[in-house]
């Protein structure tokens, strides 16, 4: 039975079932709740395609503290191709999931060897239900923040300094612009300084290309249009901002954000930091080492979105610290876990160890009805929302009732919704598009 465990072949095959079974239930999530109209905050992240912006305005088009980068093609390409069926963007945002999953299992080969039983761990990281947020009402956002931290730990791979360079600053520029994933700027930084102290040359300027293009960029971001941040938190007690901090760093674990939920984070915080000082103890740190590099890039890349967070929403207590949206940060929180867990020298310690983390991960895949709940609530009632724009009498009386209209997006007024229902009816788009 020992050797049927440890055959590369049978281990391959039961993670490649676990990941056929935890893709088909996320498609199938976006297959039962994804609604042909488009709601929530992508009526704001689309609006370039309303005004019909060129390739550069869509590209460095504001949506809250960030841009849309790369998030403006995609919705322009899929809007071509679907008449703007919004089910499609949700269909992306799983295969680029289950992408991520795939390019994290090879990353985990590269760094630790051929795979291995509790390599499970990473499919169900990636392949989850409690991502509903990113596969329901505004994809992208978050969704592809795991996607870019994979490929910049992919890059520093790359053995040709010119091509690793050229491939750096194409991802430092695109990353910059593209939502969150501007959180991989400071590490990119960090490691071509590393670079450069360790060459004495003046070739040594040309690894610093990467970063002043990111650096660069976040400044144009900052300086043309500097979203203004919430003060609101500053009233908050150094208690509750503790809890929204807690919250926010075990939103991936947590099931339900109750105080009982907070204690665990903290007991699990604690575990993880006598591992990790133990780990390096053992073992060092060295950026040298790609393990070592990797942990770094997922990692950092993690705490400077807890940073900008906690700076900039903590005012809205635990509820948006454990929100569906920012689960794509928590599964590079929790590769990264895994991959310190990793490096634990004694076999039977890591066996146990790694036992735990598996069984905490499947718990998660098991209990998913809270976040599929509202989803599922919600996504009822804009399909019955679109069935009434079809009619003349009841889409004109839609349009001047915000109640109804508040059943795709809080503050119409906001956003023109009015305006935008217009243009998707006069093209024949979306829910107004005649077979």
């Amino acid at each position: 039975m020992r050797d049927i465990l440890k055959n590369p072949l049978v281990i391959s095959v039961f993670i490649g079932m676990v990941a056929i079974i935890t893709g088909y239930r996320i498609f199938d999530f976006v297959d039962t709740y994804g609604c042909m109209l488009i709601h929530g905050d992508r009526w704001h992240t689309m609006e370039p395609l309303f005004t019909e912006a060129n390739l550069w305005e869509g590209f460095a088009h504001q949506h809250g503290p960030h841009r849309l980068g790369l998030i403006h093609f995609i919705f322009k390409v899929n809007a071509s191709l679907s008449h703007w069926n919004g089910r499609l963007d949700l269909f992306l945002q799983a295969a680029i999931y289950v992408i991520s999953a795939l390019l994290a299992l090879r990353l985990k080969v590269k760094l630790f060897g051929k795979l291995r039983l509790f390599d499970v761990a990473i499919p169900l990281i990636f392949l989850t239900p409690h991502a509903a947020g990113t596969m329901f009402s505004n994809p992208y956002v978050h969704g592809l923040v795991p996607l870019f931290a994979l490929a910049l730990c992919y890059t520093y791979f790359v053995e040709s300094d010119n091509r690793r360079i050229i491939a750096l600053s194409l991802l430092s520029f695109v990353a910059a612009f593209t939502a969150f994933s501007l959180v991989l700027i400071p590490v990119i930084v960090f490691l071509a300084g590393q670079r450069m102290m360790k060459d004495r040359t003046t070739r040594k300027l040309k690894f610093a290309l990467p970063s002043l293009i990111g650096v660069g960029s976040v400044a144009f971001i900052f300086f043309t249009n500097m979203p203004i941040p919430s003060n609101s938190s500053t009233g908050y007690s150094i208690a509750e901002k503790a809890e929204y901090t807690l919250a926010l760093i075990g939103s991936f674990f947590i099931l339900e954000p109750n105080e009982q939920a907070i204690l665990y984070v903290v007991i699990g915080l604690v575990i993880l930091f006598i591992l990790t000082v133990y780990i390096l103890n053992k073992s060092g740190f060295t950026l040298a080492r790609p393990q070592d590099r990797t942990l770094l890039i997922l990692l950092s890349s993690v705490v400077v979105f807890w940073m900008l967070n906690i700076y900039g929403r903590a005012h809205l207590a635990i509820g948006n610290a454990t929100a569906s949206r920012y689960i794509p940060i928590g599964m590079l929180f929790a590769l990264g876990i895994y991959f310190i867990l990793l490096k634990l020298e004694s076999k039977i310690f890591r066996t146990i160890v790694l036992s735990g983390f598996v069984l905490l991960i499947v718990r998660m895949q098991i209990h998913t009805d809270h976040r599929i709940r509202p989803v599922a609530a919600e996504s009822h009632a804009i399909q019955s929302f679109s069935q009434h724009l079809q009619d003349e009498e009841q889409y004109i009386e839609i349009l001047n009732d915000e109640s109804q209209l508040r059943t795709i997006h809080p503050h119409p007024e906001r956003i023109d919704l009015n305006e935008k229902l217009e243009y998707l009816k006069e093209n024949g788009l979306s829910v107004f598009r005649e077979e």
